[in-house]
């Protein structure tokens, strides 16, 4: 399996394993351009990386909206339907007045459609001050029901706003991630080249992945270890 398909610890804990490596032969590989400089920023990315893993805060943020989201839009669908139900009664027999009012598949249509609704409930209540006064449905009643739908809205926005912080710290973990594959492979490249025909066992130690032994790679010259000199980056400020 290939670094890029282990889980994120595992590649955060096989780069410092390899930086470790990298130090200790550093007497060798230095002349390959694995200068400490290079090894540094290695370090450098990998705390990145660590940093960039999990966000608490935008993962329990997301939980803590999407729950306030789904009670909110409970309690508006309830008093929607409990004042369809106060018309349904008040005007019983009259079915042109009662389908003006009823209200379906609330707990089933989306977010979207059930603000509309409500708002298109309500406005319908508040162009009928009569029927609203007939069937003792109080302006405190109106307010309180307005009020449901605001803070629906409002729970929403901020479900929206939450979900997007924590894709966007997800994508910056997966990048600082990356950023750290792609510095790390061409070191451990290097490495594994001039271990080659040297030493099995350090070898092994710069694998970073496995694959069958009769796909291994053929033993490589010395001048073509240096075909492409690894070059230290700046310092992320990340």
């Amino acid at each position: 399996m290939q670094i890029s398909g282990m889980k994120k610890a595992a590649v955060i804990a096989k780069a410092k394993e390899v930086m470790a490596y990298l130090l200790r032969d550093l007497n060798v590989l230095g002349k390959y351009n694995i200068t400490q400089a290079v090894i540094t920023q290695l370090g450098n990315l990998i705390e990145i990386a660590t940093n960039n893993q999990v966000d608490e805060l935008a993962v329990n943020n997301k939980v803590v909206a999407t729950s306030t989201k789904n009670n909110a839009r409970k309690a508006l669908v309830n008093m929607l339907h409990d004042t369809a139900n106060i018309f349904t009664v008040y005007f019983n027999g009259n079915t042109v007045e009662q389908r003006k009012y009823k209200l379906k598949n609330l707990s089933r249509i989306s977010n979207a459609q059930l603000t509309l609704s409500a708002n298109s409930f309500i406005a319908l209540l508040n162009a009928n001050p009569d029927a609203l006064k007939s069937a003792n449905i109080s302006k405190d009643f109106m307010t309180e029901l307005s009020a449901k739908l605001e803070d629906f809205v409002t729970c929403q926005a901020n479900c929206t706003d939450a979900k997007r912080e924590r894709k966007e710290s997800t994508n910056a973990g997966n990048q600082a991630l990356s950023n750290l594959i792609q510095y790390m492979a061409p070191l451990c490249k290097v490495a594994k080249n001039y271990w080659l025909q040297k030493s099995d066992s350090r070898y092994k130690d710069y694998i970073l992945y496995s694959k069958p032994k009769s796909t291994a790679s053929p033993p490589v010259s010395n001048a073509q270890l240096s075909t492409t000199p690894v070059v230290a980056p700046e310092k992320s400020t990340a």
